[in-house]
């Protein structure tokens, strides 16, 4: 049960309220601020869903894009070509990021990529707090590049994910 928390649902968590979190400031509200808590959920079970029936995985994917471009279209302010593609940003980023990782990791520890995914150890936690640190960077420097966006995570707000 703590390992399913601490290696399943925090880092689906933390990756899906910073994939909500930067297109809701990128786009900004329209609505009410509190229905970022709802799809977080939703889009962190569609994510340990596809970690579970691993065959359909990119269906899942292809899900969680659509609820977030669903989220972008109801209570954020952008076009709807704006909402696709900030998007489909995180997604970008979070394939591009847990791919190099483990590629690196792999060939470190002469290791599977599949076996770094699913054994439940130190490298394993190492790999979480690296893609998912990373991810958040990433997200707050191609922010940072927007003109219409003053969002930046804060040094204090980058340190509380990552401590969680």
């Amino acid at each position: 049960m703590i390992e399913d928390i601490a290696f399943d649902w925090m880092p689906s968590i933390i990756e899906n309220f910073v994939i909500l979190y930067f297109m809701s400031y990128y786009l900004g509200f329209k609505d009410h601020r509190a229905i970022l808590v709802i799809f977080t959920c939703l889009l962190c079970f569609l994510s340990n869903l596809s970690s579970y029936i691993t065959t359909y995985e990119v269906v899942f994917t292809l899900l969680a894009i659509v609820v977030c471009i669903c989220y972008g279209l109801i209570f954020l302010k952008g076009s709807f070509l704006s909402t696709v593609f900030t998007s489909l940003i995180p997604f970008v980023f979070i394939i591009v990021i847990n791919t190099v990782v483990l590629y690196v990791f792999s060939v470190l520890t002469s290791t599977t990529m599949k076996t770094l995914i699913f054994e439940r150890n130190a490298i394993r936690v190492l790999l979480l707090v690296i893609t998912k640190g990373s991810f958040i960077l990433a997200i707050s420097l191609i922010s940072r590049l927007s003109p219409k966006s003053d969002f930046m995570f804060k040094k204090n707000e980058i340190v509380a994910i990552l401590s969680i």
